[in-house]
């Protein structure tokens, strides 16, 4: 075995790193980043858009 795999077990540190890592970009799609099939709205704001109407 090479030393890039380790021995196989998952730190509780590297789980969290990856939840907020994950976070992060669910985040920064749903709330910065502009959809032209939406108005040129990000979802979060096209969403709250139809909720208001």
């Amino acid at each position: 075995m090479s030393p890039f795999y380790s021995n196989g077990k998952v730190h509780n540190r590297d789980c969290i790193r990856f939840d907020k890592l994950l976070s992060d970009c669910i985040y920064g799609y749903n709330c910065h980043r502009y959809q032209w099939t939406l108005e040129k709205l990000t979802p979060v704001e096209y969403r709250n858009q139809l909720l208001v109407a």
